[in-house]
Order: C-alpha cells, then sequence, then structure tokens
C-alpha cells in the first residue's frame, strides 16, 4: 500500500496518475538485447517514478495536517454556516465577484491567508526557490476564504480541479509551463474533512516541481533519455532538452517506440503460439 493511501483513507487514486516517465533506449541492435535493455529500463523508470511519488507524498502529508488543524477547520465551519444563512447566495457571489480586485485585497489582508503566506515565506527560505507559487483555500460552496494571493476568480466550484477534489478527496493535476518564467508546476487539490467526514471545503496547492526536474536530470544518462509527459502527450521536460520553455507533442516523438513495442509484443505472442 502506498502511503498516500494511509494519509487520505479512500482516495484511491495514485497520486501521479497524470504523469508518466518514458525512457527512451539509444540502443538499436537486435531484438533479444533490445528486450534485455528495455527490461532493466522499466526497472528503472519505476524506481524513478517512486521516488517522484515519495517526495510528491511529503507535500501532501504535509498540507493534509495543516487543513486538519483546528483554526483551519473552525474558519471552514464558521464560513459555510454563514454561506448556507444567505438568502441569495448566488446574487453575492456575482457581486463579490464583480467587485474581485477590491474584494480579493480584503480577503488578502485575512489572518488566515497571512498565516499561508508565513508558511509559504518558510518553504522559500528552506527550499531558495518559491517552491509554493500559490495556495487557498475555499469552503464547501466553492468560494474562498483564504489565499496566499490574488488568484483570478472568487468562485472555484465551476472548477473541474475543484469538483474532482470534492468528489474524490484529491486531485493531482497535469503539470503545466509558465511560458513566461519558464516554471513547471502541478495542482495538489485537497479537499478538507472534519473527523465526523463532514466535507467542510478544498485546498488548492500549486507546487513548482524543481526539485522533479532536479531529480530527472541527476538520474539520465547519455544512453537514456529521460522525458516527463502530461496526460494528454505533452512533453514538459526532456533530459535533452532542459531548458524548454513550451510544451512539445510527444505523440510524434515517441510515436516509433510505443509502435515497435507493441509489434515486438505481437511477434512475441505469435511466436508462443507457434511453439506451444
Amino acid at each position: 500500500m502506498r502511503i498516500w493511501q494511509k494519509l487520505a483513507a479512500g482516495v484511491l487514486v495514485a497520486v501521479l496518475v497524470l504523469w508518466t516517465v518514458v525512457l527512451y533506449v539509444a540502443d538499436r541492435s537486435e531484438r533479444s538485447l533490445r528486450a534485455r535493455i528495455e527490461g532493466e529500463s522499466e526497472s528503472f523508470a519505476t524506481a524513478l517514478i517512486d521516488e517522484v511519488d515519495r517526495r510528491t507524498l511529503v507535500r501532501v502529508a504535509e498540507w493534509s495536517a495543516y487543513v486538519r488543524s483546528e483554526e483551519v477547520q473552525r474558519r471552514l465551519r464558521e464560513s459555510n454556516e454563514a454561506f448556507a444563512a444567505l438568502p441569495d447566495r448566488e446574487r453575492h457571489i456575482a457581486e463579490t465577484e464583480r467587485r474581485w480586485d477590491e474584494a480579493s485585497t480584503e480577503l488578502i489582508d485575512d489572518p488566515l491567508s497571512a498565516d499561508l503566506r508565513a508558511r509559504l515565506e518558510v518553504h522559500t527560505k528552506i527550499a531558495e526557490y518559491p517552491i509554493y507559487p500559490e495556495v487557498f483555500l475555499t469552503n464547501g460552496f466553492g468560494v474562498n476564504i483564504a489565499q496566499s494571493g490574488r488568484t483570478s476568480d472568487y468562485l472555484q466550484s465551476d472548477e473541474p480541479w475543484w469538483n474532482a477534489a470534492w468528489e474524490d478527496g484529491l486531485f493531482v493535476g497535469d503539470v503545466r509551463i509558465d511560458e513566461s518564467a519558464g516554471v513547471r508546476s502541478t495542482a495538489i487539490c485537497l479537499r478538507v474533512d472534519a473527523q465526523d467526514g463532514e466535507k467542510l471545503g478544498v485546498l488548492k496547492v500549486v507546487l513548482d516541481i524543481s526539485d522533479v526536474q532536479a531529480l530527472l536530470a541527476a538520474r539520465a544518462r547519455d544512453d537514456v533519455r529521460i522525458c516527463l509527459l502530461t496526460s494528454d502527450a505533452q512533453v514538459v521536460y526532456d533530459s535533452r532538452n532542459p531548458k524548454r520553455t513550451e510544451p512539445a507533442n510527444g505523440t510524434a516523438a515517441f510515436g516509433e517506440l510505443l509502435a515497435r513495442s507493441e509489434r515486438d509484443r505481437v511477434g512475441s505472442s505469435e511466436q508462443s503460439d507457434v511453439e506451444s
């Protein structure tokens, strides 16, 4: 059982389900040698993914502990009760969205927002870079109640990540590239549950994956190409081009490898049928 399953009971999804590490072995010799190399590469990839997984679990555990704190849970309960009592929630949300520039500034000054920023400052000092570019907390109705900085919207419950976290307990997004800054990040979204199981809200943490990039770069070899792909086959990290600042289509780059693997699989199956 993976550690994250113990940290987020009942959430039976892989933390890195949307991350794929592809290893391309630059050897084009005969099939038996290639099969041995590919077998070794599969073990190498598994070990690498496990290590990335462990690093991510540390982040999930850290923020899971944070949302279980008495202050966070108290503030969420108060916000949910206040929202439930509103005579016209839709109107309130629309009005807040309309004046979001002003309302967002007011929210940033909230003590819980200040606590979030203080936590991020500590992490930035330790990591020597802003490991968490953005963190914010929503109540059970999907509106922000605390944020480290200004967000684009007040209402989050119309976002796929919010609904996925609300339903499943945990959502980890695809890796994205900020083309202007060249920063790669992913979103870790946790549902906040009370001890009695009541759903209280959702926390979204944007994680800069520079430490993962450093790990991949350290594990790369002359005969091995390591790429980090999104679920739609966009290459966001390539050990042969580590300074890439925009995604590339991985389908073309790895289509030949995937097709060759499929041909070998079919060929091996046919050979087994003949021998039997």
